[in-house]
């Protein structure tokens, strides 16, 4: 018996990509009318499941995705068949399975920081051999990490988050103007390893569409977890990944305030003429500095910095300094 068949196509993907896929490419949309004659009618697929590997997404079964890469030898592609180098096959019991085994692994590359703790990177393939004829992949992970340069930054390069930002002051608009970017600690601790900036001249808090580079201090509040790949990895005081340990309010790693003692004083003295009055000189090293004023005065309360000279104004708030 044959058939008339005579229908218009809407194609919206590129030749051998199914329909309501996604990837890079950007989606071709053509119209075309065809008449065709068939002498029988049968269902087939427009694509070969062997050719590319695509996955849908779970909460979306008709957007799917692709790396452009085949899937494993011994995939199954049809009842009774599976992928063989590309090919949708029946099967063959003298094709033996072959489980994946890793390579040795690569030496560790670069540091991603030069102070301040960096993170550097080795890596292995599933190749030695590949998982083929519905073998199993290689188990665990194909990389692995290791904390580098953890030696202290000089004081003007310290805030490695605060570079990131201002490296995008001249290629980054944020509503079709340009701006000084200062960093910004996302309140959401889940995105904290993304590269968020808050502009000097508004105010206004931008997502520069970019993970932190790895090594950047996952929170201002703690000073030695880093992020790494985008995910917030814990630090230790000792600088070891995974550890616990913190430091004490004497700033020993792992101690029980035993280190250090608390001095404390009250200042009573008027001022004879006017001018600065020294009160007190805070020692390096000192740690949870408070100074409280009980009465108000007609009095403003300065700080001298001991390397330069310079008198500003102190803050009303608790002091933390290592200086």
């Amino acid at each position: 018996m044959q058939l008339m068949w005579s229908a218009v196509y809407f194609s919206m993907s590129p030749p051998g990509r199914p329909p309501f896929a996604s990837d890079s490419a950007p989606l071709n949309l053509s119209l075309f009318a065809v008449i065709m004659t068939f002498t029988a009618a049968t269902l087939f697929r427009t694509f070969d499941p062997c050719k590319q590997l695509w996955c849908s997404h779970p909460d979306n079964p008709y957007f799917c995705k692709t790396k452009k890469g085949p899937p494993l030898d011994g995939t199954e592609c049809a009842p009774g068949k599976w992928c063989y180098k590309g090919h949708c096959m029946w099967k063959n019991p003298n094709q033996l399975k072959q489980d994946g085994a890793w390579s040795s692994w690569s030496k560790y590359g670069s540091c991603s920081r030069s102070c301040g703790t960096g993170v550097r990177f080795r890596t292995r393939q599933c190749n030695n051999p590949a998982a083929s004829n519905g073998g199993q992949d290689c188990p665990g992970v194909n990389y692995e990490y290791q904390l580098c340069n953890t030696n202290e930054c000089p004081k003007h390069f310290e805030d490695f988050r605060a570079q990131q930002c201002q490296n995008r002051n001249s290629n980054f608009e944020f509503q079709n103007a340009k701006h000084h970017w200062l960093p910004y600690e996302h309140p959401d601790a889940n995105k904290r390893c993304h590269l968020y900036c808050q502009s000097k001249e508004t105010g206004d808090v931008a997502y520069l569409k970019q993970l932190v580079h790895d090594g950047t201090r996952c929170s201002y509040k703690d000073a030695y977890s880093i992020c790494v790949r985008g995910e917030c990895v814990k630090v230790g005081c000792d600088r070891e990944i995974g550890s616990n340990k913190v430091e004490d309010k004497c700033g020993v790693c792992g101690g029980d305030n035993s280190h250090c003692r608390t001095v404390k004083g009250t200042f009573t003295r008027t001022p004879k003429k006017p001018g600065y009055l020294k009160m007190f000189h805070v020692p390096p090293g000192a740690r949870h500095v408070l100074i409280q004023e009980h009465e108000a005065g007609p009095q403003a309360l300065n700080r001298k910095e001991a390397t330069d000279g310079r008198v500003s104004k102190a803050k009303a708030a608790e002091t933390n300094t290592q200086d």
